[in-house]
């Protein structure tokens, strides 16, 4: 059970483990987030401040003497917006892999799809559509371990967004060097 607090933006995050064995876990977990972006509080339909649930569950399969794994995750998640814009019903699907290397190196790779159907019809929207949004999001890094508690990563990761509302299309490309702690 974990709860983050500062303001304004809270989250309520309680999960459970189960242990199914030693090469097996399954996660089920519940988060209550209230979002505050910081924002024109007049764009009424605009304003992105909100209340999200979200559910879901992961399993992880073990391998390589319990170093390395492979997990699949499915979540579900409502955003109650104060703008209209901003209202969804999303689902999220996918797959991460961790795999320790040689020379204390780690590779971890990962894929994610969401789909999100906005619950009004798009106040930039000339032909009067709800907007829906299909995203693919995957990455792949290599970590160093320099000490027990110390490592440098270079990540890649790739975010492309399909929306049937153009504006809101993208696809973008982050390269990463990272300082781990």
């Amino acid at each position: 059970f974990l709860m983050i607090r500062r303001p304004p933006r809270s989250t309520l995050f309680p999960y459970t483990t189960l242990f199914r064995s030693d090469k097996a876990m399954f996660q089920v977990f519940f988060r209550y987030q209230d979002k505050d972006y910081l924002q024109d509080e007049s764009d009424v339909p605009f304003n992105r401040d909100a209340v999200n649930y979200n559910w879901g569950f992961s399993q992880y399969l073990f391998f390589m003497n319990n170093n390395a794994y492979f997990k699949v995750y499915y979540s579900q998640d409502k955003d109650n917006a104060r703008g209209s814009d901003w209202d969804y019903n999303g689902q999220e699907a996918g797959s991460a892999i961790h795999i320790p290397l040689p020379l204390d190196i780690a590779f971890d790779g990962n894929f994610g799809y969401t789909r999100r159907i906005y619950e009004h019809i798009n106040s930039i929207s000339i032909i009067n559509k709800r907007r829906r949004d299909k995203e693919y999001d995957w990455a792949i890094e290599f970590t160093k371990k320099l000490s027990d508690n110390l490592g440098i990563s270079i990540k890649f990761n790739r975010i492309v967004d399909d929306s049937n509302v153009a504006l809101y299309n993208y696809d973008r490309e982050i390269t990463s060097f990272n300082l781990k702690a």
